[in-house]
């Protein structure tokens, strides 16, 4: 119905993937409506001439599509350096900050700030980074960029040549260096109109200041300034103050008087140590970011500060502190729009006061503990006594992300265990615990019903996974319509890390008794594990002997397993597909049956001897510089592998210089290597390496027979 439009269209597109990524965007808002896709087709953005010609059609158009509030959003992320890595909380709050995002009612301004966020990446003008989950950070492709410069018309600037701003009203500016600085500040203090600054120079004094008075958004970052003049009080328009990973040591009781001021940010800020009390009259802030900064205590009466949804980085203070000078964890129960809360030396805390249950909206957690080398040992007294308060912080049931971080106690508590974890926490989704050396068994995490993401590192205690793990699972119904148990129904990435006593991982007592041959066939598979399983890593566990029987009924796509010295066999993942991949695993001899897989990578796992009945297989990698010679394995796992007339499969080889003499022409494994579509051997120390292309034919080399 569309075919001959969508053609037309992308025919537009020059054959250039930026435009037709963008204009997928679009018409992805469109719908199947002939009518809207005959609009695109026809639109004059297609041939308007006061473009330069490289941002016209396709980028302009996407561009144009926007909403009135995404078109200033979208504008607004020229402010950043060119490949700028843009992390989608600190621009979601700069927006609200600049006052670009409508209220709706019943949402906070914060989620309709990320949902414009993620509707500019899904029309493709932003670009989500793969290293972070969830789409947390982004790029601007150059092109895009540049379209939003042009269209900023100079009222937003990054650079520090203000030749062709000086003609308008500066309104937003980013600077990176002191080139040009004077006039730069002495044409910010003739206009008096710039409401945005974005820099990592030291542009801090009563003289700057001055000109300064409309400023909205001052982000001063990485810059060595270890004061804040008084002066910065008179900033009365301020609504965003970040100034983190600076050498500040204190700031001014003056910061009061910024009473429009939502977002205030001291990460990093290494040198200062306690916060004014006059932060308590920020009645507006709606963020307090103090990650990474060695705060001694919050002063007493940050309750009053009732706008808070973020809090992150509040520290319990010392017990020998005078009462009536820091904040308690009772007075959080203050804040009742809190969404986001990050808890300090939580061991600090004392019984009595620390439950979370009255705050109804908050959904990311996370509670730091003290780590080991920076607190002395804690007595039988102490330990009982955080086991007890992290007994009595029981998260309300809205909760989405918990991370426990260095947590000392030898047990979690009874909310986290079954069978209560799936019921007390039903939309959690992420679950992180690193460093928690003292338990010795994990929490139920397999009773979450929405768990999604699970990453446990550290546990230097457990020496077995067992059916705790799973707890009593979530109920379900086949199609039989018989009641069955399901665990970690919807997790989709599960990372157990440094785990150097873990022994033996099983996922429940039947099957256990079923891998020793002591269970009835028709048992297990009344548990339905992972179905929806998308990554596995194991890294660093020395000790595990095997992976858990019922783990190869799983969906996943993708296996990571590294340092796990004492695992022998890697088999039977009938649905694994997408990559294995395994690294420095001294004792493992064998990988088989994996029929759907399409890339294999193996670095240093000097016993490998078989490697077998790999269908599927597209890509292999192989990384080992002691080898002398191909493996044994390989000339028949390339002969039974199912191959077709477009095969493009793919070896890599990284090797010494021994082993790749052997693959040229006229060497003794040649005869094996001419067969194969695509080759590429390298000698990491000698910088020898070897191309080889099958069809068409292509041989290139540097190193001589």
């Amino acid at each position: 119905m569309l075919e001959d439009l969508g053609i037309q269209i992308v025919g537009k597109c020059s054959g250039l993937p930026l435009a037709i990524k963008a204009i997928a965007g679009v018409l992805a808002k469109k719908g199947a409506n002939r009518k809207e896709w005959d609009k695109v087709l026809k639109n004059d953005a297609w041939s308007m001439s006061n473009l330069p010609e490289e941002l016209r059609g396709a980028l302009y158009l996407s561009y144009d599509d926007l909403p009135s509030p995404l078109k200033q959003c979208f504008l607004y992320c020229s402010l950043f350096p060119k490949d700028e890595l843009i992390e989608r909380d600190d621009l979601v709050r700069l927006w609200v900050a600049e006052g670009f995002v409508k209220e709706m009612r019943d949402s906070l301004v914060e989620d309709v700030a990320e949902e414009y966020y993620n509707e500019l990446i899904r029309r493709n003008l932003l670009q989500p980074d793969p290293h972070f989950f969830n789409a947390g950070a982004c790029t601007m492709h150059d092109l895009i960029r540049s379209l939003a410069k042009f269209l900023s018309h100079d009222e937003i600037f990054f650079g520090n040549s203000m030749a062709s701003s000086s003609r308008t009203k500066l309104r937003r500016l980013s600077i990176e260096d002191e080139e040009n600085i004077t006039d730069i500040m002495g044409l910010i203090t003739e206009q008096k109109c710039l409401r945005t600054l974005l820099t990592t120079i030291r542009v801090l004094n009563d003289n700057q200041l001055v000109g300064l008075a409309c400023l909205r958004v001052l982000q001063i970052n990485d810059v060595d300034i270890e004061s804040i003049p008084n002066s910065i009080g008179n900033l009365i328009q301020l609504r965003y103050l970040n100034l983190d990973d600076t050498n500040i040591k204190e700031l001014p009781e003056s910061i009061g008087s910024l009473t429009n001021l939502q977002f205030l940010n001291l990460r990093g800020c290494l040198y200062l140590t306690t916060l004014p009390k006059a932060i308590t009259k920020l009645q507006n802030l709606r963020r307090l970011g103090l990650y990474s900064t060695p705060l001694i205590f919050i002063p007493k009466g940050i309750s009053k500060l009732e706008n808070i949804n973020d809090l992150s980085g509040f520290v319990v203070a010392n017990p020998g502190e005078p009462v009536d000078s820091f904040s308690g964890l009772e007075e959080l129960n203050c804040f009742y729009q809190l969404r986001k809360l990050r808890i300090l030396k939580t061991e600090r805390a004392q019984k009595g006061v620390a439950s979370l249950q009255k705050l109804t909206h908050l959904v990311y957690l996370m509670s730091f503990y003290t780590e080991t080398k920076d607190r002395p040992l804690p007595t039988q007294e102490e330990i009982k006594r955080i086991e007890d308060v992290f007994e009595e912080l029981d998260p309300p049931r809205c909760l989405e992300r918990l991370y426990i971080s260095h947590f000392f106690g030898s047990r979690y508590p009874s909310w986290m265990m079954s069978p209560s974890f799936g019921e007390r926490l039903p939309f959690l989704t992420t679950l992180n615990l690193t460093d928690n050396i003292s338990c010795t068994k994990f929490p139920a995490a397999g009773e979450s019903p929405q768990l999604s993401q699970l990453d446990i590192k550290g546990s230097t205690s457990v020496k077995i996974i067992g059916p705790e793990f799973l707890g009593v699972g979530v109920d379900g119904r086949d199609g039989m319509h018989t009641l069955t148990r399901t665990a970690f129904p919807n997790l989709q990435n599960l990372a157990l890390r440094h785990m150097p006593e873990l022994k033996e991982w099983t996922f429940s007592k039947e099957a256990k008794e079923f891998e020793q041959g002591r269970g009835k066939a028709h048992d297990f598979p009344k548990l339905i594990l992972l179905p929806r399983l998308n990554e596995l890593k194991l890294i660093d566990c020395p000790k595990l002997k095997a992976l858990p029987k019922g783990l190869e009924h799983s969906n996943m796509k993708q296996l990571h397993i590294d340092g796990a010295h004492l695992l022998r066999i890697v088999e039977n993942f009938i649905n694994l597909k997408e990559e294995l991949r395994i690294i420095n695993n001294q004792r493992l001899e064998r990988v088989s049956h994996l029929p759907a897989l399409k890339v294999l990578i193996i670095h240093d796992c000097p016993a490998l001897h078989c490697v077998e009945k790999l269908d599927s297989l597209e890509q292999l990698e192989l990384h080992d510089f002691s080898m002398e010679a191909l493996p044994e394995w390989l000339p028949r796992l390339l002969q039974d592998r199912r191959t077709a007339d477009d095969d493009d499969f793919h070896f890599e080889f990284m090797c010494n210089e021994r082993a790749l003499r052997r693959l040229l022409k006229g060497g003794p494994d040649w005869s094996l290597i001419k067969d194969i579509p695509r080759v590429f051997a390298y000698d990491n120390k000698q910088g020898g390496f070897l191309r080889y292309s099958k069809n068409p034919f292509n041989y290139y080399t540097n190193v001589e027979m």
